[in-house]
């Protein structure tokens, strides 16, 4: 199971060999139509949490709020992430841990307020 905490610079998600590879099937796979749906587990409380992943958005979107974290990725941002799971795999490690900067938005992926304020996502391995 993916497991991830949120700290005061961004949501760091964690990775082994095993849930790495599960979640790159996944996104392999994906389609417009159907959200890819993951229980995953917030390390500090130790909670199941959900985090659902959208295609394709025109921007990066990611609503963070109590038990669920839902994103909206763009083409590009898919393909990145398959890139950036698929380097973890080869190599072991991921250098740069950086994978984006999201636009915070509400339930709907409407950004909130005006400011348009981003927050980073990292992955990190476990």
């Amino acid at each position: 199971m993916i497991c991830f905490y949120k700290s005061y610079n961004g949501i760091n998600f964690l990775f082994n060999s095993d849930n790495s590879l599960y979640l790159l099937r996944k996104l392999e796979t994906a389609t417009i139509e159907v959200p890819i749906i993951e229980n995953i587990r917030e390390n500090i409380k130790n909670q199941i949490c959900t985090m659902e992943i959208n295609l394709f958005s025109d921007e990066d979107y990611v609503f963070y709020k109590n038990n669920r974290i839902t994103f909206w990725f763009s083409e590009e941002t898919l393909e990145y992430a398959i890139y950036k799971i698929t380097d973890f795999l080869a190599k072991g490690d991921f250098y740069p841990s950086e994978f984006g900067d999201f636009i915070i938005s509400n339930s709907l992926g409407v950004p909130e307020g005006n400011r348009r304020r981003k927050m980073p996502i990292y992955f990190i391995k476990e």
